[in-house]
């Protein structure tokens, strides 16, 4: 009778340690599918790991030959290295020189532009426009008490929208950013802002002939077109700027801040799918010797 209740004994604990199993099995088959599912929509929506944005290189100072002398000439670059993988349509390399402000060291910000899309204004009108036109990074050292070449968030904040205003030629349509203009999002700081009014038409005026007389004068048409520019109703473009901090992320122990602006077209401001891809893109951000690592191993999967 005994055997008999410890076969039964052992049977139970078999049938129940299969259960388990099949259970545990089931589980991770599900985990796998879900992060499949996510795999799939991040690699629509964002450059595949392999494919982050190239890092800008370090400030430095080279020689060069003139007047049959040799001189040196300091190059502007980013001193803290970023990890970014961003929506797909951008391109991997900065375009051309960056922008800088103020216009030398010390305090220096520097804004790299990475093209993609294409001029809602100019393209063909059967297409649809690219989703996003552009991505801007930055990078600086936080200041702490005896820090040099550092910032304070809020310089960096203020000189990285100066140097936004320039190399994306905004001029008088950017509107002025407050510190209370920065909201809180996911671990960093957000503002939006709609600029970059077409000014094409308003130039035109320009080089045309006086208007008849049965026409309003011309400096009147100038000023109606510049109320119709500060309304709102033909801005070209719409900005999300976040600013990020992160502790120690440099091998000194230094603490980091950057800039990522992400340009859409205006018209496409309010897409879910454009803060989809956002969301997508801000989570695989990584600095300093974090983002070393994940540019050598090429791993950046979203937060």
């Amino acid at each position: 009778m005994r055997g008999l209740v410890r076969c039964i004994g052992l049977a139970t604990l078999l049938f129940s340690g299969l259960a388990c199993s099949v259970s545990d099995y089931e589980k991770r088959m599900d985990e796998q599918r879900k992060y499949l599912a996510k795999f799939d929509e991040e690699i629509k929506l964002i450059a595949p790991p392999q494919s982050p944005l190239s890092a800008p290189p370090q400030p430095r100072v080279i020689e060069k030959d003139k007047d049959k002398k040799k001189q040196k000439e300091y190059l502007p670059g980013l001193s803290e290295g970023f990890f970014l993988r961003a929506p797909r349509e951008i391109a991997r390399q900065p375009e051309g020189e960056p922008a800088l402000f103020p216009a030398s060291p010390p305090g220096q910000v520097v804004l790299y532009r990475y093209p993609g899309g294409a001029d809602p204004k100019k393209g063909d009108p059967k297409k649809t426009p690219p989703l996003f036109q552009a991505v801007f990074a930055s990078t600086a050292r936080i200041e702490d008490a005896g820090s040099k070449n550092a910032l304070t968030p809020e310089e960096f904040r203020h000189r990285m929208l100066q140097a936004l205003k320039t190399v994306a030629n905004l001029g008088a349509t950017m509107p002025k950013i407050r510190e209370e203009d920065w909201k809180p999002d996911r671990g960093s700081l957000e503002c939006q802002f709609s600029a970059g009014a077409p000014d094409a038409d308003f130039k035109d005026d320009k080089a045309k002939d006086k208007p008849p007389k049965d026409k309003p004068p011309k400096d009147k048409v100038i000023k109606d077109k510049a109320k119709e520019k500060a309304s709102g109703d033909k801005l070209a473009w719409h900005f999300f700027v976040y600013h990020v901090e992160q502790q120690n992320a440099s091998p000194t122990g230094k603490r980091i801040q950057a800039a990522i602006v992400y340009q859409v077209p205006y018209a496409k401001r309010d897409e879910g799918l454009v803060k989809r891809t956002i969301d997508t893109s801000l989570g695989t951000l990584a600095l300093g010797a974090e983002a070393a690592k994940k540019h050598q191993t090429k791993v950046g999967r979203p937060r």
